[in-house]
């Protein structure tokens, strides 16, 4: 799956399933993003998981990607370890 398809089953798919209206990132738009930073090697610790959901299949996988940020109305709420 490429990086693009990937983005897309993220944002575009569920918005259009629920019905909102988010056309994307544009100026004057409130900001409702993740930042990820690709080709790092990382380790999924749920343990560190922000979430009171701790409950993962993937705990203890090995990924190439990690999340840097969350910005939720122009506000960066989590930032990555």
């Amino acid at each position: 799956m490429s990086l693009m398809d990937l983005v897309r089953l993220y944002t575009v798919a569920p918005t259009s399933i629920l019905g909102l209206d988010r056309k994307g990132i544009s100026v004057g738009a409130d900001a409702r993003l993740t930042v990820v930073e690709c080709g790092v090697s990382h380790k999924i610790d749920a343990s560190k998981f922000k979430s009171k959901g701790k409950n993962t299949p993937f705990d203890g996988d090995e990924v190439f990607a990690k999340i840097v940020h969350t910005v939720h109305n122009d506000k960066i709420i989590s930032q990555g370890e």
